[in-house]
């Protein structure tokens, strides 16, 4: 499951350290290239995992072939991150909601999520706030959905 507390911007900027190290970093490089504390560096190294950018060697963080990738044009990195997040959760299931009526709020993302036992905190009032954080740092920023401040909390783009 992605990380609640990575945005967009930190796994970009990790792939991006990593591209300018020759594709190989190793972590003391991240931490001071991305001026983050170990918690925050371990969540976007886990986050570039997830989504296939990066992954932990014996030499430390190397980007893969979809990471490289990644360090093209503005255009493709969006593009990347959008096709990717789209498979993962809570994203996929948005989508999915999304997909029937063409908006979904975060309640419903949240409901379905519960009933599929995906969950990012067990104090409901918690993982609602991560869910809805997730979505909005992640999915609006890679152009999956557009906030619609009237009725529907995410419309599909």
């Amino acid at each position: 499951m992605m990380p609640a507390n990575v945005k967009p911007g930190q796994v970009l900027e990790l792939a991006e350290i990593v591209g300018g190290a020759g594709g190989t970093a190793d972590v003391r490089q991240l931490a001071r290239g991305l001026k983050a504390d170990l918690t925050v560096l371990l969540e976007a190294i886990q986050a570039a995992e997830i989504l296939g950018l990066a992954r932990a060697t014996s030499e430390g963080i190397k980007l893969t072939e979809a990471g490289s990738a990644l360090l093209g044009t503005h255009d493709n990195k969006v593009k990347t991150l959008r096709d990717t997040i789209a498979t993962l959760e809570p994203f996929r299931t948005a989508l999915e909601l999304a997909s029937r009526t063409g908006s979904v709020t975060s309640k419903e993302i949240v409901k379905a999520l519960d009933g599929k036992e995906v969950r990012w905190d067990y104090r409901h009032e918690e993982n609602d706030s991560i869910v809805n954080s997730l979505m909005i740092n992640w999915s609006i920023s890679v152009g999956l959905f557009k906030y619609e401040k009237s009725g529907a909390f995410l419309k599909l783009v």
